[in-house]
């Protein structure tokens, strides 16, 4: 069965941890968002959740892919992303989150991989499909995985067609650590 939270809007820190889990080891990018998770000015922003931009309703599949096929990949606007040099530096963790979510993807009908990503998965959830993100292991490409109805995730480039193989069978403990990602962020911290 799978996990319900891969049902609900995406958040800032489950993107970020599918982007480095395949890079070094699904625990060390655990570590990361753990450590942002528990510092007071960065928790709130990596537990924000993506959201579908204001007015737009896409009901299907094939409207969600010819909408993403349209966009155009934007090379100023690829140059101008960077990564949050510090998991728990508040103001590039903020700018990261409002380059990338889909009303500023929607808005600028452009983006890259991460972007483009990130509006497919909030859609396909919105839909009802599990859906969750990664990235290619040797580099810093982000596509996505769909969980078939046999329960199986096949990973597909949101602008093309399916991958042949899910990053869930190159590392096993991926799925497990995902699953503890979504219930980290997704779960309100305890009061003190």
């Amino acid at each position: 069965m799978v996990h319900p939270l891969y049902l609900q809007p995406p958040t800032l820190g489950e993107f970020i941890w599918a982007s480095y889990a395949p890079i070094e080891s699904p625990r060390e990018a655990f570590a990361l968002i753990q450590k942002s998770y528990n510092n007071n000015s960065t928790r709130s922003i990596i537990r924000r959740k993506f959201e579908p931009p204001e007015g737009l309703t896409l009901h299907n599949d094939f409207i969600l892919n010819m909408v993403l096929r349209t966009m155009h990949t934007n090379d100023e606007y690829c140059d101008e992303i960077t990564e949050p040099n510090e998991m728990t530096d508040h103001e590039s963790i903020n700018r990261f989150y409002e380059i990338l979510k889909p009303q500023a993807t929607f808005d600028r009908y452009g983006g890259d991989c991460k972007s483009f990503a990130i509006f497919a998965v909030v859609f396909k959830r919105k839909m009802g499909q599990p859906t969750r993100f990664c990235a290619k292991p040797t580099s810093d490409h982000v596509v996505i995985e769909e969980c078939s109805e046999t329960g199986f995730w096949q990973r597909r480039d949101p602008k093309q067609f399916p991958i042949k193989r899910s990053f869930s069978g190159i590392t096993p403990e991926y799925d497990y650590t995902y699953e503890k990602i979504l219930e980290l962020l997704n779960t309100p911290p305890l009061s003190v």
